[in-house]
C-alpha cells in the first residue's frame, strides 16, 4: 500500500535521500545539503509529477526550505515556497501536483503516540488543534530560522548513537517545534482577526461545506442535501460556493467521491463491486458510469492499471 513516507521519499527526494528514524518519528530532510545538491543529467527537466492519492496514517509536517512544491490536501491546492509550512493531519488525503527537482523540504512524520515531552494530553490536543485549523502558514524570517535550527538539533540528536536519553531529546525538540509553529499561527490568526479584511462570510460557508462533504460524501451526492444543512437555498448555496472556490458544489462532491474511489481501488483490498457498495452506489454499473465520466477510464481499468 502506498504511504505518505513512500510519496515523500520517491517524489520529494528522488536524487538525494536523508531519512532518520526513531520509533514514532521519521525525519526526511535536505537542510544541511541543499547548497551542494546535484541533479542527474536531465533532472532539471523533471518538473512535473502527479502522484496517486494517498491517505496519511501519521501526522505530517512539511517545511519548504527552497524551490517549490504544489500538492493537494483534502482537495485544496497548496503551493509551498521558501519558508512555507504545511501541517497534514492524520487521515488526510494528499496528492502531489508539481514537483520541482530543486525543492528542499523538511518532512516530519509523527505517529499518534509520539507526544512532545512534558505536555499533558489536554494541552497537546489544544496545540494540535491550533495548528490543524491553519494547515498552511508562511513563517517569518526569525521563526523560520528557529524552526530550521531546531530541526537540525532534532535530527542530530536522533542520528547519534542511541542511548536512554535519545527519545527524551527527540520529544523535547518536538515540543520546541510545536511551540514555534503555534506562535507563528497565533500571530497569523491574531493579525487576521484585527485586520479590516476579515475572512468573508462566503469563505466560512465554503469551510462548512467542505466539512459536510467529508462527513456525508459516501451517502449524499446531491447539492440540495448540503444546502439544507447550510440553511441555504440550493441555488444560493451554489452561487456562494462558486464565488468562494471558483467551482460548483457538485464538482467538489464528485471530486471527493472519486478521490475515495481511487484510494479504495489502489489499496488492493477491495474489488470494484466492494468499492461501489462502500460508496453507496445502487449498482456496480452506476458506479462505473459515474467513475468513467469523471476520469475517462472505467474503475476496472483503473484498478488493473494500478492507477494508470
Amino acid at each position: 500500500m502506498e504511504t505518505i513516507s513512500n510519496i515523500l521519499n520517491r517524489h520529494f527526494y528522488p536524487y538525494e535521500r536523508r531519512i532518520t528514524n526513531i520509533e514514532g518519528l521519521t525525519i526526511i530532510s535536505s537542510i544541511d545539503s541543499h547548497l551542494s545538491r546535484v541533479l542527474p543529467a536531465g533532472g532539471d527537466e523533471i518538473i512535473s509529477m502527479v502522484s496517486r492519492p494517498v491517505r496519511t496514517e501519521q501526522l505530517c509536517m512539511l517545511y519548504c526550505y527552497g524551490g517549490q512544491i504544489s500538492c493537494r490536501l483534502n482537495m485544496i491546492e497548496y503551493t509551498l515556497r521558501r519558508d512555507d509550512f504545511l501541517f497534514i493531519r492524520e487521515n488526510s488525503i494528499v496528492e502531489i501536483i508539481v514537483n520541482d527537482p530543486a525543492v528542499n523540504l523538511v518532512g516530519l512524520l509523527v505517529s499518534e503516540g509520539f507526544r512532545p515531552v512534558d505536555v499533558g494530553m489536554k494541552e497537546y490536543l489544544a496545540l494540535h488543534e491550533l495548528i490543524a485549523r491553519t494547515p498552511f502558514v508562511h513563517l517569518d524570517a526569525q521563526t523560520a530560522k528557529a524552526f530550521v535550527d531546531t530541526c537540525s538539533l532534532l535530527e542530530n540528536s536522533v542520528q547519534r548513537q542511541r542511548d536512554p536519553f535519545t527519545d527524551a531529546f527527540a520529544r523535547a525538540y518536538m515540543l520546541v517545534l510545536y511551540l514555534h509553529l503555534a506562535r507563528a499561527i497565533h500571530s497569523h490568526n491574531d493579525t487576521a482577526v484585527h485586520s479590516p479584511t476579515r475572512v468573508p462570510r462566503r469563505m466560512e460557508t465554503l469551510t462548512a461545506f467542505f466539512d459536510l462533504v467529508e462527513k456525508h460524501f459516501s451517502s449524499h451526492r446531491d447539492v440540495g442535501f448540503y444546502a439544507e444543512k447550510l440553511c441555504l437555498a440550493p441555488k444560493y448555496a451554489s452561487q456562494v460556493i462558486r464565488q468562494a472556490s471558483g467551482r460548483m458544489p457538485a464538482d467538489w462532491i464528485r471530486e471527493r467521491v472519486i478521490l475515495e474511489a481511487k484510494l479504495l481501488l489502489l489499496d488492493g483490498r477491495h474489488n470494484v463491486q466492494q468499492v461501489s457498495d462502500i460508496l453507496g452506489f445502487p449498482s456496480q454499473s452506476a458506479f462505473g458510469k459515474y467513475f468513467k465520466q469523471a476520469t475517462g477510464v472505467s474503475p476496472r481499468d483503473y484498478y488493473k492499471g494500478d492507477g494508470l
